[in-house]
């Protein structure tokens, strides 16, 4: 069953102008099927009733008149090399509503290729908030209190939560999707309502294991019915 792996929450952005990731460490083999943002209140679907959709229609009606319009951009690195190992999801809020997004709890997401993520560290980053969607951060001061922190799927231990908070950018403009080579303290729990994805565990051999042993068994159950023949 896929799963979505960090599970932000409906509300709470608090930030903007960095690019943020969040490590995790990939046990065993997981396939990844969807890249997503935290989506403030759900913004790209204003029509969704939330706590505060009158503001965020607004809220994005003011950014498209002021040419502001947020484009994020989401990927998945590799932490050893820097490298990013997914294609980018850009999430352009000018065609938010045409429908390539889909959303759950309090992110949307776009399907990519199924993706497999062999063992080793990898971090999710996210790029392009600005002043009309914020991402959240969990140790700032302002709203308070801060905001709710995204659960951690495992995959039953596939995942493990690991190494750093990431960040890049001074607070000011739009830094571009990249690797965050700044961090903070290493992470009991997810810091920040930003990228995410959806995966689930791969078989340890692709499945392959799984159709021999069902064929063995068709085998066997032909056998016996001539057998008892």
């Amino acid at each position: 069953m896929a799963n979505v792996i960090f599970n932000n929450s409906i509300e709470g952005g608090t930030q903007s102008g960095y690019a943020v990731g969040m490590d995790f460490t990939v046990n065993s083999a997981v396939t990844v099927t969807a890249l997503g943002t935290f989506d403030a209140g759900l913004t790209a679907f204003p029509a969704t009733p939330t706590p505060n959709s009158a503001d965020i229609a607004q809220t994005l009606l003011n950014a498209i008149s002021s040419g502001n319009i947020p484009v994020i951009t989401v990927g998945i690195y590799n932490v050893a090399t820097g490298v990013e190992v997914s294609p980018t999801a850009t999430f352009d809020y000018n065609d938010a509503l045409l429908g390539a997004y889909y959303a759950i709890k309090g992110s949307i997401f776009l399907n990519i290729p199924a993706l497999t993520l062999a063992p080793g560290q990898y971090s999710i980053v996210a790029a392009g908030y600005n002043e009309y969607l914020y991402f959240g951060n969990m140790t700032s001061v302002s709203p308070a209190p801060p905001p709710t922190a995204p659960t951690f799927d495992t995959l039953l231990g596939a995942l493990t939560l690991s190494g750093d908070a990431r960040i890049n950018g001074t607070g000011f403009g739009i830094p571009p999707l990249a690797f965050p080579t700044d961090y903070s303290t290493p992470e009991s729990s997810p810091d920040f309502l930003a990228g995410t994805f959806i995966a689930t565990a791969s078989a340890p051999d692709g499945g392959s294991t799984l159709a021999l042993l069902g064929m063995a068994l068709g085998a066997a159950a032909c056998l016996r019915r001539k057998l008892v023949r």
